[in-house]
């Protein structure tokens, strides 16, 4: 698990770490807020979800 601050003057590291397969936690004050994971690749014929245009 890595702090906020460690994490963001770590993040291409943590980045490459997680694209390679680990599962990165994140905490603010000692609480698990985010997790960085491996993209999944997309399925054939799947449309990705997107946010909605303003």
């Amino acid at each position: 698990m890595f702090n906020l601050c460690e994490a963001k003057n770590q993040l291409s590291s943590l980045v490459d770490r997680a694209a390679s397969g680990e599962e990165i936690i994140v905490a603010k004050h000692g609480r698990p807020l985010a997790k960085l994971v491996p993209r999944r690749p997309r399925g054939r014929g799947r449309a990705s979800p997107r946010a909605p245009s303003r």
